[in-house]
């Protein structure tokens, strides 16, 4: 080891597998042996990384048991390091891995389930933000909103799954309103987000998710409504747009009147 950058490589990469020889010899027996010694940080790594994935995934280890998702969590820790610094950004691709687990073809339900806890994770985790009010829109011309692109709070996440996903969420979390709980199977369209430090979510159907969705990515106001009116089923752009205001969803405007119409 000639620097301290190739010393930290090296010892990043005897966290993830079988150490270099040459950094061995860098590591100061003393009553413990090199390899032994490197064990105990790898263990760390591996049971920090397994417990911050249980705690962001709680309904999604209920569902398959604590000793498959403690092997399920091991397997992904093992081929997916962190790329940020902080344990809750840790595991957003950890439902797409379920998918892949032949272990869970039966059981497809489980990796929806995954991604709605991620969805949680993100929204509560988001960024603060003011919620663009009424006021915001009242020196806008009429023929304005058309090219508007609104951007959408940090903390609106969209969520959808073929699977009634909110619903088994419910019925195995300890926060669960029995009374809302809807066990009929079905598709789950939610938009999740925080408000204030509550987390709640609104249930879309496929005309309103695909107006948010539009604006997600960028797309204006016009053409967001076109993309709701290609589902083919009523769509009220007046109440969407309404419901968005009251409930704080949306975070600014990238594409006032002034610097363009629809594209």
């Amino acid at each position: 080891m000639h620097n301290l950058l190739e010393l930290q490589t090296a010892f990043a990469g005897a966290v993830l597998r079988a150490p270099e020889p040459a950094l061995l010899r860098t590591i100061v027996d003393d009553g413990i042996a090199a390899e032994a010694r490197l064990a105990i940080y790898r263990n760390h790594y591996r049971i920090t990384l397994e417990e911050a994935l249980a705690a962001t995934f709680p309904v999604t280890r209920q569902l398959v048991g604590s000793a498959f998702f403690a092997t399920a969590a091991e397997r992904f820790v093992s081929v997916t390091p962190p790329t940020a610094p902080c344990l809750f950004e840790y595991g957003a691709g950890f439902a797409a891995f379920l998918a892949s687990l032949p272990e869970l073809a039966s059981y497809r339900f489980v990796p929806g389930v995954a991604r709605l806890e991620w969805g949680f994770n993100l929204a509560y985790h988001s960024a603060d933000h003011r919620p663009l009010a009424a006021a915001d829109f009242a020196a806008l011309a009429a023929d304005a909103y058309a090219g508007l692109r609104l951007r959408l709070a940090p903390s609106a996440i969209l969520f959808a799954s073929r699977h009634p996903a909110l619903a088994i969420w419910q019925a195995h979390s300890e926060a669960a309103d029995v009374g809302a709980m809807r066990m009929d199977g079905g598709p789950c369209r939610l938009l999740l987000l925080r408000q204030d430090e509550a987390l709640g979510w609104r249930e879309l159907d496929a005309a309103e998710l695909a107006f948010l969705a539009a604006l997600r990515r960028g797309r204006t106001l016009e053409q967001a409504h076109a993309a709701a009116l290609r589902c083919e089923m009523p769509f009220d752009l007046t109440a969407a747009f309404g419901r968005l205001l009251a409930e704080g969803s949306l975070a600014g405007i990238d594409s006032p009147a002034e610097t363009g119409g629809s594209q």
